[in-house]
């Protein structure tokens, strides 16, 4: 299952840090992270910036729900918001 995660954060929040808590707080299901969108404009609040990831997830004995995916994301982002005060973008 892929799923999409755009952030808006600091512009002095390390990406990797960011990566780092997402692979921590997704456990065992989450097979690959890729950044595919970085902005930085006018949609966004000044000193900031939006960061989008494309996120897996899998398991090797089972196909997993979207109900247990949309839990491991609502873990993610509350961890996210709560270590870098980052924001979901819509």
């Amino acid at each position: 299952i892929s799923r999409d995660l755009a952030l808006v954060v600091n512009n002095e929040v390390v990406v990797q840090d960011i990566i780092k808590s997402i692979r921590k707080n997704s456990g065992q299901f989450l097979r690959e992270i890729k950044i595919f969108d970085v902005y930085r404009g006018k949609q966004v609040k000044e000193g900031c910036q939006s960061i989008a990831f494309s996120l897996s997830f899998g398991a090797d004995d089972r196909t997993l729900t979207d109900q247990e995916v949309n839990s491991i994301l609502a873990e993610v982002s509350s961890k996210l918001s709560l270590e870098f005060g980052v924001e979901l973008r819509a």
